[in-house]
C-alpha cells in the first residue's frame, strides 16, 4: 500500500494555488479593490510572504 506523505512543500504549494484560485475568480473591480490587476495575480501571489 502507497502512503501519500505531505511535505511542507506540498502544502506551500497547495496554499499558492488556492490564492491564484480565489484571485482569478474575483472581478476585476475586486481586484482593484485589492490593488491587483488581473495580469499581475501570479506576481502577486508569488512574491508574497505571507502565505
Amino acid at each position: 500500500m502507497r502512503v501519500a506523505l505531505r511535505t511542507p512543500f506540498d502544502e506551500r504549494h497547495d496554499a499558492l494555488t488556492a490564492e491564484v484560485d480565489r484571485l482569478r475568480a474575483l472581478d476585476d473591480e475586486a481586484l482593484a479593490r485589492l490593488g491587483i490587476k488581473r495580469q499581475d495575480i501570479l506576481w502577486h501571489v508569488f512574491s508574497c510572504k505571507k502565505l
